[in-house]
């Protein structure tokens, strides 16, 4: 049913919904005015305007020991709209777009706060559009300073013509916000806390945000589409019998269905908080090159620095200093093996939701007007596809619709619903016991298993360590991943059949999920942290 209803609206842009919205009328009349009049003397035109409008209202509660710390009557809790402008000045040919000027970020001009109507709307609108006009102008004279300066060969379009897409979603019936439920329920997760005394500190959070978002562009793309969020976060501080701090954090996001019941909830709070206490006694790590056994939540975050990353952002930004370090290291290896072979990897922002569970990547129509399309970026291990947008590379002949944007990057070329599948996942007991008969094979006296890993760059969370002899299990501390490249996409042994959903709303990057199980990589190098104990208190924690 929700296929259909997608493509019903991608056939029927002009359908029923679209009337009488004030934002898309307030947003498209000064749309028009732009293209048309916004001019500097003996400077180019702007060739492609695109305007987003995001209304937001949300609760936020946090809580430290079951006592609140923060509430929704801290904030304002009014709808609030926000604008956000990306220009292109220029032609298709040459323009201004893929450039970094070292005067600016790689970021759109935005407005935090707009009033709600129509004149309001238009003035927050026409506020940012001068301020990037403005900016646009003077990066497009820098670009083609450059390239002359560099007799650049390069005749790829860095913003080749597309065909626009339209989905006009029904403004749904907001929920009544429960302040009081939420206020209880996030008392209720940190003082779940309190049942381990090995806890120096103990929060929790409940974030609640409805929310609706509004694109238009000059070339008639259009979107309107739910984006609500719900997001449970719990942290937790332990000083082990070592002195050594650590202060693990675990989230929970949730998009358009509602949050677990409040026992489900107590019930993953209570499993984090008792890990991070049994980590008091935890060892010191020691040196350590063998398989590691990745579990769902340090799995996506491997997918997202090795995997995500290098297809990302496909082509290079010219830029006046050094070269574009975050473009995408798989941009010139299609048809090459980037992943073990059991795998298939496959993007699909078109579907909205999987497993009864909702999507954050979901987006017909991506940030610069396409019609987004399902892709199968590696196959057998091999890599078919990459994500693009209207920025090509040579040899590309258009846009995929996988245009992507947030309040810290401009349009660039990246994913939405990333889907990981192995072709024979295991068991969690098969999978533990094919990481202690691989280690036996190495003739190694543990391997290791990874719960949970915030940023593959910085010092884990406590890991487990398995004995190959009788299976004993203990917590290590002070370890960190050394020489983590892709290369350990390819050394993936096995997967299991644990396949976990992980949704991510726009913050740093752009709003996404990814989809993964529990994945064995066969070798991975683990070194000591060079961490020194902290003072202990001097009076013990009451």
């Amino acid at each position: 049913m929700r296929k259909f209803f997608v493509l019903l609206c991608l056939l029927f842009p002009a359908f029923s919904w679209a009337q009488d919205d004030v934002y898309f009328k307030a947003m498209q009349d000064e749309l028009a005015r732009t293209q048309k009049q916004l001019r500097i003397p003996n400077a180019p035109r702007p060739y492609f305007t695109a305007y987003w409008l995001t209304k937001t209202k949300g609760v936020i509660y946090e809580s430290l020991w079951g006592e609140l710390t923060v509430s929704s009557t801290d904030v304002s809790d009014d709808w609030l709209l926000m604008g956000r402008v990306h220009m292109v000045v220029g032609d298709k040919k040459e323009n201004s777009h893929g450039f970094l000027h070292s005067h600016y970020y790689y970021i759109p001009n935005e407005v935090f706060k707009i009033g709600d109507g129509y004149d309001a709307v238009r003035l927050g609108l026409w506020g940012i559009t001068d301020a990037e006009y403005r900016e646009m102008v003077e990066i497009f004279a820098q670009k083609q300073a450059f390239m002359r300066q560099k007799n650049l060969a390069d005749k790829s379009s860095d913003f080749a013509p597309a065909k626009q897409g339209s989905f006009l979603e029904p403004q749904p019936q907001w929920e009544e916000l429960d302040y009081a439920y939420y206020e209880d329920l996030t008392k209720a997760l940190s003082a779940e806390a309190k049942k381990y005394p090995n806890l120096e500190e103990a929060s929790a959070g409940v974030r609640v945000l409805l929310s609706m978002l509004w694109y238009v562009n000059s070339q008639g793309g259009k979107m309107r589409l739910n984006t609500t969020w719900k997001n449970v976060f719990l942290q937790a501080q332990i000083r082990n019998k070592d002195g050594i701090k650590q202060r693990p954090m675990a989230q929970w996001m949730y998009t358009l269905e509602e949050l677990p019941s409040k026992e489900e909830l107590l019930q993953k709070a209570n499993a984090f908080y008792k890990w991070v206490s049994e980590g008091y006694s935890a060892k010191k790590a020691t040196p350590y090159i063998g398989p590691v056994l990745f579990k769902p939540a340090a799995a996506q975050e491997m997918i997202n620095s090795l995997f995500v990353s290098n297809v990302s952002n496909t082509k290079p930004l010219l830029q006046e200093e050094g070269e574009d370090l975050s473009a995408g290291g798989f941009k010139d290896k299609i048809g090459q093996r980037v992943f073990a072979q059991q795998f298939t990897v496959e993007d699909k922002p078109l579907l909205r939701e999987y497993k009864g569970v909702s999507l954050a990547g979901f987006a017909p129509i991506d940030a610069e007007g396409v019609p987004a399309e399902n892709l199968l970026l590696v196959s057998n291990g091999k890599l078919l596809d990459l994500p693009f947008s209207r920025s090509l590379t040579q040899g590309r002949k258009k846009s995929n619709g996988h245009a992507r944007v947030s309040y810290r990057q401009r349009p660039r070329a990246g994913i939405t619903n990333l889907f990981v599948t192995p072709q024979d996942p295991l068991s969690q007991q098969e999978l533990e016991q094919k990481l202690l008969d691989r280690c036996r094979e190495l003739d190694l006296e543990y391997g290791y298993i990874v719960e949970m890993m915030p940023n593959a760059k910085q010092d884990l969370p406590n890991i487990t360590r398995v004995y190959v002899k009788d299976g004993r299990k203990e917590q290590v501390y002070g370890a960190k991943l050394e020489n983590f490249t892709s290369r350990s996409l390819r050394d993936i042994l096995a997967a299991g059949d644990d396949e976990t959903i992980f949704n991510f709303s726009e913050d740093s990057d752009p709003a996404h999920a990814i989809i993964v199980p529990s994945l064995l990589v066969d070798e991975v190098e683990l070194v000591p942290t060079g961490k020194h104990p902290d003072r202990k208190p001097f009076v013990s924690k009451p």
